[in-house]
């Protein structure tokens, strides 16, 4: 199976989305203009949007409808009414999205965030039928060292999947966020930060692994295993610290986390 054979199996795309100002729309807006063809390959959307406060939410809601609406097919919104703008809230979101798709029955969903890109060449990766959960593995230069820099015992035993994307299909799991165990996480960070010196984020890959592990899933990297052994060399002589590879594509997916910054090819 290829990669836009999965997609074709999708019930939906969904992301959460955070517009802190009007400057959010137009660098979504940006972000997206790349992303059209892969984004008209869905027949439903979901997003749930986060405002910076009630006014922001007044003043471009309809913008963001009308953004979104041009963009994605048949959308469907959450719009949230306070303000969220941390990892803690970023959790609520997402776990909102899941449990959208669940209420309606979906099977297979993709999820992406607002400035993720994904290129034609993505469209290609062979991938194996009738898995539950199909992720990137996030891996840093740090953990590769704990590790002895063994490319090897690196891909066996490393599990670690990046949020920003991945297909799910939600009728085989509960949940994916403890929302309990990710307040606690959150206030032990507020109350020392060196608890967790990369800073919080890491609660959201946690709290994936758990799920997929939790619910017994059948899982596969989506970035086949000669790529990903490449992929850890490149981390190991570069010395990439950050696991979510910003701004570095990977087999034709984009965390363009700085879409103003040049974007570089890992592999």
């Amino acid at each position: 199976m290829r990669f836009k054979e999965l997609v074709n199996k999708c019930d939906a795309i969904v992301f959460p989305a955070y517009i802190g100002d009007e400057n959010d729309l137009l660098r979504i807006n940006h972000l997206q203009m790349m992303n059209d063809k892969f984004n008209k390959l869905f027949s439903n959307t979901i997003i749930c949007i986060n405002y910076r406060n009630s006014y922001v939410r007044n003043k471009c809601k309809d913008q963001a409808e009308k953004l979104f609406n041009f963009h994605f097919n048949n959308v469907s919104y959450i719009h949230n009414k306070i303000n969220y703008e941390n990892v803690r809230s970023l959790c609520e979101q997402e776990e909102t999205l899941i449990q959208e798709c669940k209420s309606r029955g979906y099977n297979y969903i993709c999820k992406t965030m607002d400035h993720v890109i994904i290129l034609e060449e993505a469209l290609d990766i062979s991938l194996d039928d009738n898995k539950d959960f199909y992720f990137t593995c996030g891996i840093g230069a740090q953990r590769c060292i704990e590790k002895n820099n063994d490319i090897d015992l690196i891909y066996n035993t490393e599990f670690f999947p990046q949020t920003n994307f991945y297909f799910l299909d939600v009728s085989k799991i509960d949940y994916i966020y403890d929302l309990e165990e990710v307040e606690q996480k959150h206030l032990e960070w507020e109350a020392d930060n060196s608890v967790c010196p990369n800073g919080y984020f890491i609660c959201c890959e946690d709290q994936t692994a758990k799920m997929a592990l939790r619910n017994n899933l059948n899982k596969q990297d989506i970035i086949p295993e000669d790529k990903f052994k490449e992929l850890i060399q490149n981390v190991i002589d570069r010395r990439i610290a950050d696991p979510s590879y910003k701004n570095l594509s990977t087999c034709g997916i984009i965390h363009l986390q700085y879409p103003d910054q040049p974007v570089y090819k890992l592999i």
